[in-house]
């Protein structure tokens, strides 16, 4: 234990403390530190620079699977919720179209419609690049959420329907 104390003074002289610790593991004093730049720090301190390089290195890898794997979850996540949007579309549009609606609407949602119902797992993106018609993505993704609310409207009104039926066929 003394050592490890002497280790942490000594280190504590070398830079700003390390917030090295003293620990009692199994009856063996040892000396702690979070973070593995603070372990290459005292290695190389102590002159054990393959050790230091050794432990920078890993510190580097591990950096990077890190930043790799955020990436990759963030993409996971991107698709997602662009699968989630994708199957509210074509269930609105399902919905416009058990209700023979779609002769109703504005050209302009009708073809948003199509253009969805032909390729539902395209993203937005992809849905502009594939449109046989000038749109922009934020002007097909506002046609695509009209769509939704219109249909959402139509299961408003179906279900107060279905409730006001219930209630006088009692």
């Amino acid at each position: 234990e003394q050592f490890a104390e002497n280790v942490k003074e000594a280190l504590a002289v070398f830079g700003d403390d390390p917030k090295a610790r003293a620990l009692d593991l199994k009856g063996k004093k040892c000396l702690y530190y979070k973070g593995s730049e603070n372990v290459g720090d005292f290695l190389a301190y102590c002159k054990a620079t393959a050790f230091a390089m050794r432990v920078y290195e890993q510190g580097v890898v591990s950096s990077e699977k890190s930043r790799i794997q955020r990436e990759c979850n963030a993409e996971v996540a991107n698709m997602q919720r662009a699968a989630d949007a994708a199957e509210e579309h074509l269930s609105a549009i399902r919905i416009l179209k058990k209700h023979n609606m779609m002769g109703e609407l504005k050209k302009e949602l009708v073809e948003a419609a199509e253009l969805r119902e032909a390729y539902p797992e395209a993203g937005l993106s992809q849905l502009v690049s594939l449109a046989n018609f000038p749109i922009s993505k934020s002007g097909l993704n506002y046609r695509l959420k009209q769509l939704v609310a219109i249909a959402k409207r139509i299961k408003a009104e179906e279900k107060e329907w279905e409730i006001g039926f219930r209630k006088t066929s009692k």
